[in-house]
């Protein structure tokens, strides 16, 4: 997947699946329930990225993209596209210098047992040029090195 098709999903976050598959933005995949009654699904669009589509309406609420495991254990999940440039910061730093100072952010701190530590998370509002408003969370590793990439619709329960 390179970064025009990244683009083009992240800007048709609100959009149905069916659309979305009719404009050949994305393709037929199957989709998985998280667990039977599941308010939404997702489907794996290439390694290392998925899209969550609520399973009643069938909209498009939240593209991932997976950047690096802290415990090396999961390489096959870790996506080797392409990123939109503005999205290519390694850490913390980098990608404050691509996208300005955040919304929100949080800094390291622990999980309860049996998780463990994480780095933190920036949140940052899209201008993807119109409506619905969407919303990036990039979040750190330990390091404060971008772990994960969350592109989301502000409301995603159905």
């Amino acid at each position: 997947m390179n970064s025009l098709e990244i683009e083009a999903i992240i800007k048709n976050l609100g959009s149905t699946r069916q659309m979305l598959i009719a404009n050949h933005i994305v393709a037929d995949t199957p989709m998985i329930e998280i667990f039977e009654g599941s308010a939404q699904q997702y489907t794996i669009l290439a390694k290392g990225i998925s899209l969550t589509i609520l399973a009643a309406s069938g909209i498009a609420v939240k593209l991932s993209v997976r950047i690096q495991h802290e415990d090396g254990e999961r390489e096959n999940e870790i996506f080797d596209g392409t990123l939109p440039e503005r999205y290519t910061g390694r850490n913390q730093a980098q990608t404050r210098e691509n996208l300005g100072p955040p919304l929100e952010s949080k800094g390291y701190h622990r999980l309860p047992y049996p998780l463990s530590a994480v780095g933190g998370w920036d949140k940052y509002e899209l201008d993807t040029g119109g409506l619905p408003t969407k919303y990036l969370y990039v979040t750190y590793n330990t390091e404060m090195m971008v772990d994960r990439l969350t592109f989301i619709l502000p409301y995603t329960a159905e």
